[in-house]
């Protein structure tokens, strides 16, 4: 199979509604993805499950109302994530269990009602988190 190193994909302002793992199988030593401003409602398991390199990942100003607790394994170098201006409305304590060394989480502008207890246990290098406007 053919493999691409594309280290940064910006496909903002679109009209994307669904992210599949396939979008991604052919593409390594990704760092940047910015998938905002989209109609993406539905992120399917183990859709960034191969991105290890991962470190920025932008989700803002979509229709995300629901994130499956397994979204981010594999992650491991993420330090950014942007949730913000979704539609998002309760927090798994396992959702980030694998961002360890995640520095930026931004949360606003959703619709949590919900936090389960020690949903941010392991975020230990956490710098700025985000959560106004909920």
């Amino acid at each position: 199979s053919i493999t691409t190193t594309l280290p940064y994909l910006t496909i903002k302002n679109n009209k994307i509604n669904k992210i599949r793992p396939s979008y991604f199988t052919m593409i390594k030593r990704l760092f940047y993805i910015d998938f905002s401003q989209n109609n993406i409602s539905i992120i399917e398991v183990d859709s960034f499950s191969k991105l290890s390199t991962l470190d920025h990942l932008d989700l803002s100003q979509n229709i995300i109302n629901h994130l499956n607790s397994n979204i981010f394994i594999g992650l491991n170098f993420l330090s950014y994530l942007n949730l913000s201006f979704n539609f998002i409305d309760s927090i798994s304590n396992n959702l980030f269990r694998e961002l360890s060394i995640l520095k930026v989480l931004d949360l606003r502008n959703n619709m949590i009602k919900l936090i389960e207890e020690n949903s941010f246990q392991n975020l230990h290098s956490l710098k700025f988190f985000y959560l106004s406007f909920n």
